[in-house]
């Protein structure tokens, strides 16, 4: 008689439940309605239910809820400063055509080993560089950006991205 194992669940499949779970507590934290989540689901993603999501996409979800004050927890249970969770809140309240720009410029700040806490503050430091790379600096905070200036940072966080990128990248040698 063989016996027959079942495979051991992929190490994803915990984390995307810690994920599900760390939503729900995020929800009941913020007071989120049933119905706002559904609605807020499938607005942004197309489905009925968190369980639905990918781990990629339940991650966009909880920072979603962090951007409408929730507040994670540290391991010994006291909260992130506020500095580090609400670093991108203004995201959302950006206009609406202004709002894709600033998550594109979110997503690359995460190809960068930046401290969170301090990642808009080294886009802004990025924006006022661009006047050595032929185009006028931009010195202003970046909530306050306009669509213009957000396209000619996020050419300018590519361009710097590629660099790092280069920089860490062996040389291979000739043979």
């Amino acid at each position: 008689m063989s016996t027959k194992t079942v495979p051991a669940k992929p190490d994803a499949t915990k984390e995307r439940a810690t994920v599900i779970q760390l939503i729900h507590i995020a929800r009941r934290e913020i007071q989120m309605s049933d119905d706002a989540w559904r609605a807020y689901l499938q607005q942004a993603f197309l489905v009925q239910s968190s369980t639905q999501l990918s781990l990629t996409r339940l991650r966009t979800a909880l920072a979603h809820l962090r951007r409408l004050g929730f507040l994670p927890k540290r391991a010994d249970g006291q909260p992130l400063p506020a500095r580090l969770a609400q670093e991108w809140a203004f995201v959302d309240n950006a206009a609406v055509p202004r709002q894709p720009l600033l998550r594109k410029i979110l997503m690359l700040m995460r190809a960068l080993p930046v401290v969170r806490g301090q990642q808009v503050a080294y886009v802004e430091g990025i924006a006022r560089q661009m006047a050595g790379l032929g185009a006028t600096a931009i010195d202003k905070p970046l909530p306050m950006c306009d669509e213009f200036e957000l396209r000619r940072i996020v050419v300018a966080l590519v361009t710097h991205i590629r660099r790092v990128q280069n920089r860490a990248e062996p040389v291979a040698a000739d043979a």
